[in-house]
């Protein structure tokens, strides 16, 4: 019933997580955010679909399908009761910097016989080194879970879920299960 709202919740706070990447707490707080949003996605489905006629095996089929819908109401349970989520990850640095190359060129010039008679070497003039400039450096950070056995970040295992959450909503509305919006009381 109140679903599509707590999607659009999720898929505000997983666009914040992406833009605050630079800043670990604030990532972390709309990490968490995000999976309280997503939870209550599948929580509201569930309440629905438990007073409909076979709504629970239909909810619990759905929801072992897809080894994201387990794991990260684990991570939204956890984040709540036990502690906040934990995080692993790493950073990329990136550096640009200039390097010079000089061309030189050496002319030799022979007689008839084969004797060097003359040697001319010239040598091009290397830029003006830009006093001001300095090297572009840049930190990317990349978080993952750390219980997640897999190598995806973050961002990508939380639009993942958001998809799955999506087509929870959407096959219980084809099914019957849950009520459209316009339906909604």
């Amino acid at each position: 019933m109140h679903e599509e709202g707590k999607l659009q919740e999720a898929s505000h706070f997983l666009g914040q997580m992406r833009s605050s990447l630079e800043d670990p707490e604030v990532f972390r707080y709309n990490l968490s955010a995000f999976l309280s949003a997503g939870r209550s996605v599948a929580q509201y489905a569930l309440k629905e679909a438990q007073t409909k006629p076979g709504g629970q095996v239909w909810y619990d089929r759905f929801v072992t399908q897809d080894k994201l819908m387990g794991f990260f109401a684990s991570r939204r349970d956890a984040n709540i009761h036990d502690q906040p989520v934990q995080l692993d990850g790493h950073v990329d640095v990136y550096v640009k910097d200039a390097a010079y190359l000089s061309e030189r060129a050496v002319v030799e010039k022979f007689d008839r016989e084969g004797n060097l008679v003359e040697v001319v070497e010239g040598e091009a003039p290397r830029p003006a080194t830009d006093t001001e400039w300095s090297p572009d450096l840049a930190f990317v950070l990349h978080y993952r879970f750390v219980d997640w056995e897999g190598n995806e970040e973050i961002p990508e295992l939380c639009e993942r879920y958001l998809a799955v959450l999506k087509r929870l909503v959407v096959d219980g509305r084809a099914r019957g299960m849950l009520s459209t919006p316009e339906h909604a009381a």
